[in-house]
């Protein structure tokens, strides 16, 4: 068998593979929860329905065509690139299970004595979204928080005008294949019929 058509570790594979994978899963998610009539709720049915999940799945093809850049501004865009894709998974999990969001939303994204409010997920910055899923949604020890928080710190350099630490190509092509194992661990936790339906990364 071709060792393309296997589940590999990230670090076995080559970026090229890694970034096709990511492509492909991501746009196997994209599309099945992008049409989830009669199979999530209501609810996250008219969220997803009108949700940009074309993009994303666009997104994750632009993904490779910085594996071979060399320009700070390429730099900043490879983040950017890869910190919208970390964002669209944590909203397209939340907007999922969007009856457990709102249940816990009030409280856990609300400062300590600041009146309470809600925001649909699609609606979150990815700081708010990566607190809210490190608060509860990760296991305890899982290595997700981190991961999102390093590659946030970076994207955010697009909106800045001051000198700021984005790292260097190499801590990119390291987060790529983190991502990877992101988004397999995300799609395992989304609920699919049965397996004939559940995306696949080859």
């Amino acid at each position: 068998m071709d060792a393309f058509f296997e589940v590999r570790e990230p670090d076995e594979l080559d970026l090229e593979d890694v970034c096709k994978r990511i492509e492909r899963l991501t746009t196997g998610m994209m599309r099945f929860w992008q049409a989830p009539q009669g199979w999530a709720p209501v609810a996250s049915v008219g969220l997803l329905t009108n949700a940009m999940l074309d993009e994303q799945a666009s997104l994750s093809v632009s993904l490779a065509r910085w594996i071979d850049a060399t320009s700070p501004g390429d730099l900043i865009l490879a983040w950017a690139n890869l910190g919208a894709l970390v964002e669209g998974q944590l909203k397209l999990l939340l907007s999922v299970y969007l009856d457990d969001y709102t249940s816990h939303a009030a409280v856990a994204l609300t400062p300590k004595g600041k009146k309470m409010y809600e925001n649909s997920p699609e609606k979150l910055m990815l700081a708010k979204l990566q607190q809210f899923c490190d608060d509860q949604v990760w296991d305890a020890g899982d290595v997700w928080d981190d991961y999102i928080g390093r590659v946030r710190t970076r994207r955010n350099a697009i909106h800045t005008f001051k000198q700021m630490d984005v790292g260097t190509f190499a801590d990119w092509r390291k987060e790529v294949r983190m991502h990877l194992s992101f988004i397999r661990h995300v799609n395992s936790l989304l609920p699919y019929p049965d397996d004939m339906y559940e995306p696949r990364e080859y």
